[in-house]
């Protein structure tokens, strides 16, 4: 059987052997992806921000911590354990000390060189809140309960190195080191602690 045949066919419209579709927008017959612009999160616009004032020299001449980096550079409270040193020790961390030091004063130097901008304090101080956080809920349940070298290395997987990833994705890629160093940063501010 033949379909429908059609000759010399003058129309002001639409001419068609079998189904017009039309629509205001898309038609698919099969699966459709659309991209849409993606809003910045507020860790990407942070990062925006301090990149931005960066490359262009800018120093915003602060005459103070902003609250919220000014939070984490004050011991948060006594535990009546003095210092990152003495934290460790109480512990089970004695291995550790030597080089939490370093790593704690690599990211202060980094913290210090870059305090210029407000840009950069908020950077800052969403990564340490986020350091912060991240070892409360999944690291303190554990003190007490396991080695400190498997505590170091649920530390490693909950804590550092999905911060590393999500900053890495945000496009701030940071060390592992730099981020254990906050981390140890926060522990000599009573903020974290390796001890019951």
């Amino acid at each position: 059987m033949e379909g429908p045949r059609q000759e010399r066919n003058e129309v002001g419209g639409d001419l068609a052997g079998g189904h017009i579709y039309k629509a205001g927008g898309d038609i698919a017959a099969g699966d459709m992806y659309k991209v849409h612009e993606v809003l910045p999160s507020g860790l990407r616009q942070l990062i925006v921000d301090h990149k931005s004032s960066l490359e262009q020299g800018e120093t915003d001449k602060l005459e103070a911590f902003i609250d919220e980096l000014n939070h984490f550079t004050k011991p948060a409270g006594a535990d009546g354990i003095q210092g990152l040193t003495w934290k460790l020790q109480q512990g089970g961390m004695e291995a550790h000390i030597e080089r939490a030091i370093r790593l704690k004063e690599l990211f202060n130097k980094m913290l210090h060189r870059d305090l210029l901008t407000t840009a950069a304090q908020k950077l800052f101080s969403y990564i340490l809140a986020l350091v912060e956080l991240r070892f409360r809920q999944k690291i303190s349940p554990l003190v007490g309960t396991m080695s400190p070298e498997e505590l170091e290395a649920v530390t490693l997987a909950e804590v550092i190195e999905p911060i590393r990833i999500e900053l890495n994705v945000e496009g701030y890629p940071l060390s592992p080191h730099i981020i254990e160093g906050m981390l140890f940063f926060l522990g000599g501010n009573c903020y974290v602690r390796w001890h019951q």
